[in-house]
């Protein structure tokens, strides 16, 4: 038995016989009235096969999936109250319907801030505020939703969820094409459900089903698009994604490659857009992920030529940023000449445009710098420029972007060592590079006696800088252990100290109190806080430096061997460096340091691979 909801028209009970003005209408098919719901009891016997014509009907035109509905696909965890829309009598419709806004732009607002667990519960209630409204404005609001949240619970990897959502939207979309098969809207609103069902399919790799849907949701575009129109970009870059993913860069390259041509010839958008310079960034990434640098290199030329002719002398950051693109491939294809005007360019445009303290503006200087030295420009000017990145990059908050002031470091470290500089120390905002060889960047708090509390400042963005293996080889591995007395959860006490040792090149130790210390912050934090995660990438340095110095040390000793033994046969000393064999023979080193000796090996083995690889032809 169908529950009653009330209604504001005087209708009568459609019960026959009862007479009574039926002040309750039928939720299941919003068709017929009632005065009470036994009256709906009495009538039910007649109703029922009337009522479920009336529901499938609905299902078509309204956008409501009910549990009920043999055909149907319920939205799990759904009631049949919940998937049906009241009568547009009951409710004013323009005052849901501006409701209905306003949650929707909550939900897009958590979604861009990354907040994907609030989406998802917004955008659920907004899915039960659309089913309030008149059927002609609540589908497309339905099936919109159901998309939305389908791409929330990708990105929570609830998949589950995310694949019920797809094929609900599917059914309803496909009904309304079903109901009027030659309407563009609803062909359209197909397409676009079938595409968010390929980007599922693609997050859980099932490729092969995705090539399939991709191409459906193309064929349908195609079927009312013109090939120039942007709505085609859609469904070419969602082909272009799954071709990616099957490895077809070619093709994958054919389709970015049409979406660039349509946006840059597209009215109101053009080449200097930043959707259009999206789509170009994507289709440069494929063609060097072909291995094709003359392509690329000629793509980018193409890309940059375009804007320049847009720009018309205004300098906007369009300019700016396809000059560093070709500056870019002018790098990787050697002709750091060509590529050196570019990039000053692009840091010019860039710091006219972001201001000078934007976080662009880091990284084009560490870009400049970088081709200053395969110049052989080692001059003031060039560390001036890599101290104000180091002065950006270390402002950034939570440590955001450690990795690149690190790399930063080692760049003024390198140029420095070019120029005869390598005692030289600097002092940038909290980060201290002593000789320029090491570095602890600390947090803003390395008071001893923490327990690890929420009160305590936070120790991120503490990262210990990665060290030559060659520059901290005077330190004994089998020296006597450091004696220090901490508090049971003083983690922060141990990261100082830690770095202590570090500088000290004493990295095993360094490692030990780096584990401790981790221990503590993944206990009482958690994995996710900045702590944890400064203490986890101290300790995985650490690690590295321990290794680098114990590799050295056999390599030494080994040199000094050779030293003493007499040639071979043919005349020529042994190798320096000792293979496998050797590292695993040589019994004065522990089974684990044996280990850490042939794991190193391998890394050398694996890192001298890849530079091959990315050497440019």
């Amino acid at each position: 038995v169908m529950a009653t909801t009330a209604v504001g028209v005087q209708s009568r009970c459609g019960n026959g016989g009862c007479g009574e003005v039926g002040k309750l209408k039928c939720t299941a098919c919003q068709s017929i009235n009632y005065c009470s719901a036994e009256c709906q009891k009495v009538h039910w016997a007649s109703h029922k096969v009337a009522c479920k014509q009336a529901r499938e009907k609905n299902v078509a035109v309204n956008g409501i999936v009910t549990s009920s509905s043999s055909s149907s696909l319920s939205v799990k965890g759904s009631t049949s109250s919940r998937n049906t829309i009241a009568s547009p009598a009951a409710d004013d419709s323009k005052a849901v319907l501006q409701k209905l806004q306003s949650s929707k732009e909550n939900v897009q607002r958590h979604f861009q801030q990354g907040d994907f667990k609030t989406a998802a519960a917004l955008g659920e209630e907004a899915l039960i505020l659309a089913r309030k409204l008149p059927p002609q404005v609540g589908l497309t609001e339905i099936v919109q939703l159901h998309m939305n949240l389908a791409s929330a619970y990708m990105e929570l990897k609830t998949f589950s969820e995310a694949e019920t959502h797809c094929l609900n939207a599917i059914q309803l979309a496909e009904m309304a094409v079903r109901q009027n098969p030659h309407h563009p809207p609803a062909i359209e609103m197909l397409s676009m459900t079938l595409g968010t069902r390929c980007l599922l399919l693609l997050h859980t790799d099932r490729f092969d089903t995705a090539e399939e849907v991709a191409k459906q949701s193309y064929t349908l575009a195609e079927s009312i698009y013109h090939k120039t129109d942007p709505r085609m970009c859609k469904s070419l870059k969602i082909n272009a994604l799954v071709l990616e993913k099957q490895g077809k860069l070619s093709e994958a390259e054919r389709s970015l490659f049409r979406c660039y041509t349509i946006l840059c010839v597209t009215p109101g958008v053009g080449v200097e857009n930043r959707e259009t310079q999206t789509f170009f960034e994507e289709l440069l990434n494929v063609v060097l992920r072909r291995g094709d640098d003359s392509a690329a290199e000629r793509y980018a030329l193409s890309n940059y030529k375009s804007i320049k002719d847009k720009d018309g002398g205004k300098e906007e950051i369009a300019l700016g940023d396809a000059s560093a693109r070709l500056g870019f491939m002018y790098t990787r294809t050697g002709k750091f000449s060509e590529a050196e005007p570019l990039i000053a360019k692009a840091l010019e445009i860039r710091e006219k445009v972001l201001g000078m303290g934007h976080i662009g503006i880091a990284y084009t200087l560490a870009q400049l710098v970088s081709v200053h030295d395969k110049l052989g420009w080692y001059g003031d000017d060039q560390e001036a420029m890599l101290k104000r990145a180091l002065e950006i990059f270390s402002r950034s908050p939570g440590g955001q972007h450690a990795q690149e002031l690190q790399n930063t470091i080692a760049q003024l470290r390198h140029m420095r060592s070019r120029r005869g500089q390598q005692q030289k120390s600097l002092t940038v905002s909290s980060v201290e590079v002593e000789d320029v060889d090491d570095v602890i960047v600390t947090g803003e708090s390395r008071n001893g006696g923490n327990n690890g509390s929420d009160e305590t400042k936070a120790v991120s963005p503490g990262r210990i800088q990665s060290s030559s293996p060659l520059s901290r080889n005077n330190t004994s591995l089998s020296e006597k252990k450091p004696v220090f007395s901490f508090e049971p959860g003083d983690a922060v006490g141990r990261m100082t100290a830690a770095g202590s040792l570090f500088e000290q090149g004493r990295f095993n130790w360094a490692e030990e109190l780096l584990k401790e210390a981790y221990d503590i912050f993944l206990k009482t934090h958690g994995p996710q806080h900045s702590n944890t995660k400064a203490a986890k990438q101290n300790l995985q340095v650490a690690r590295q430096n321990a290794l680098n110095q114990l590799w050295t040390q056999v390599v030494t000793e080994q040199v000094l061997a050779m030293d003493d033994n007499s040639p071979t046969p043919n005349g020529a000393a042994e190798a320096a460096v000792p293979s496998s064999a050797t590292s695993t023979s040589t019994s004065k080193y522990s089974a684990d340091e044996t280990k850490g000796i042939n794991e190193y090996e391998k890394i050398l083995q694996m890192h001298a691979a890849q530079q091959k690889q990315s050497a440019p032809s």
